[in-house]
């Protein structure tokens, strides 16, 4: 049975799953949803899929503007599902980009096998000792401001964070405009 705050995208490519998750979102304003679920499937790579990668990078710019609130349905025990919280209509510059975050997705999945499993985590190197403090810290959804007040004397905290998010150790969380980080 279909529920109107929760949109499966699984049959869909790119273009359609815009248009759907367009009208969707403007259904939960409508009905003045507080939250619904988009279901994006995990791909079948393990890594995310092509779908929830570019929603991603597509709702992280709206939530920064207030737009919506979203975060990873992992929360909630569904990897392949994002979490939205409509605030106000989408501004209509921002389909502009939906082209631009799913051709980045594709590209960051292009040359794994299909069906195989993610790569695990790789440091290189040993942890630092601020990299590891970061970690522990941002077990719960943390701020820059707070991440950076509590270990600004152990190092650079936006270098460290950009490092363990390009190692996909963490990932940035959107809520009420507010960037938070959070351990993968």
């Amino acid at each position: 049975m279909s529920r109107p705050d929760r949109l499966d995208l699984h049959d869909c490519d790119g273009d359609e799953a815009l248009e759907e998750f367009v009208r969707w979102y403007e259904g939960l304003l409508k009905a003045r949803k507080r939250k619904g679920e988009l279901v994006h499937g995990y791909g079948s790579a393990g890594t995310g899929g092509i779908l929830g990668i570019a929603f991603e990078r597509f709702l992280e710019p709206l939530a920064r503007e207030g737009v919506l609130d979203y975060g990873s349905g992992e929360a909630v025990g569904n990897p392949g599902a994002t979490w939205i919280r409509p605030r106000s209509p989408l501004p209509a510059s921002c389909l502009i980009c939906w082209k631009e975050c799913l051709k980045r997705a594709r590209g960051e999945l292009a040359g794994l096998p299909a069906r195989a499993s993610p790569p695990a985590p790789s440091w290189g190197t040993e942890p630092t000792t601020l990299e590891r403090a970061v970690l522990r810290y941002c077990a719960t959804p943390r701020p820059l401001h707070k991440i950076q007040a509590r270990y600004s004397r152990m190092g650079n905290v936006r270098e460290t964070l950009e490092t363990l998010l390009q190692r996909r150790r963490i990932k940035r969380l959107c809520q009420a405009g507010e960037t938070l980080f959070v351990v993968v």
